[in-house]
């Protein structure tokens, strides 16, 4: 039998230590700060939304005011002032780089794009993709919301990015179930256990009140034969007692009946003389 201990929980602790990034859209202007990030596999980044109408979706070093369709948008978050509660998040899948922009309006084009793992070539660095924003066409806007989790802040986990997001969806969802499976097994093995142990204890408790019956019976009938032998030596002594007085009364007539024979020939004797 194949134990998936340790894969477990090596899985776990990648995902118990899993680190958050987190970036701010348009808080300090047309710009995602910070707009260069380095995340871990595992790692989720949270985008976090600022007045007016914000968005945030995935495109490529080559095209980058436009989306990607395996990648990831947000939507626009619109709100008057201050710090939106709607967040979005994604998970890093992987570390190739992913690229980004806001789709709204000109924004891509007047430099709000960022990169998450940006490479390591000098060509490719996040003043290069800026420039090259500036020169693009007009900004392609996604319909809808994909590749993420849109929701109110502290929301967590997101859709896996940066390669094959099912095969990370997949394999995160696969432990996870795989460790609930266990858990499960084992609450259920405690449970039959506690159960037996309940059967046990219920078997020994009903053990010792046929012991205790037993018990007791036994002394009620040791009871009734010392009593019945009691009666029976009572009634053998009471038998010899009355035996006794009989042969003691016999043997007071006899002995009077001797006495009245000495004296009637004493006062025969006396006539005779």
């Amino acid at each position: 039998m194949k134990s998936y201990t340790l894969p477990i929980a090596l899985s776990l602790f990648g995902i118990v230590n899993a680190a958050s990034h987190s970036i701010d859209v348009g808080g300090d202007g047309l710009v995602f700060s910070p707009n260069s990030t380095t995340a871990a596999v595992g790692d989720t980044v949270t985008f976090h939304f600022y007045p007016r109408a914000h968005g945030v979706a995935r495109s490529s070093y080559s095209s980058p005011c436009a989306a990607m369709d395996n990648g990831f948008n947000s939507g626009f978050v619109k709100l008057a002032s201050g710090k939106s509660n709607t967040t979005f998040t994604i998970t890093v899948n992987n570390t190739d780089p992913i690229w980004y922009y806001c789709p709204q309006g000109d924004h891509c084009q007047a430099g709000m794009v960022g990169v998450i793992n940006p490479p390591s070539s000098n060509d490719q660095t996040i003043g290069a993709f800026i420039v090259a924003a500036s020169t693009a066409g007009t900004s392609t806007v996604p319909e809808q919301v994909y590749g993420g989790v849109l929701g109110a802040e502290g929301s967590a986990g997101g859709a896996a990015v940066g390669g094959s997001s099912a095969s990370a969806s997949g394999a995160v969802m696969s432990s996870s179930m795989m460790s609930s499976s266990m858990m499960s097994s084992s609450m259920k093995s405690s449970s039959m256990m506690s159960s037996s142990m309940a059967s046990s204890m219920a078997s020994s408790s009903m053990a010792s009140s046929a012991a205790r019956s037993s018990s007791s019976a036994a002394s009620a009938a040791t009871g009734s034969a010392s009593r019945s032998q009691g009666s029976a030596t009572s009634g053998a002594a009471s038998a010899t007692s009355s035996i006794a007085a009989s042969t003691g009364a016999a043997s007071s007539i006899e002995s009077a009946g001797f006495v009245q024979l000495g004296l009637g020939l004493l006062f025969g004797g006396w006539i005779f003389v």
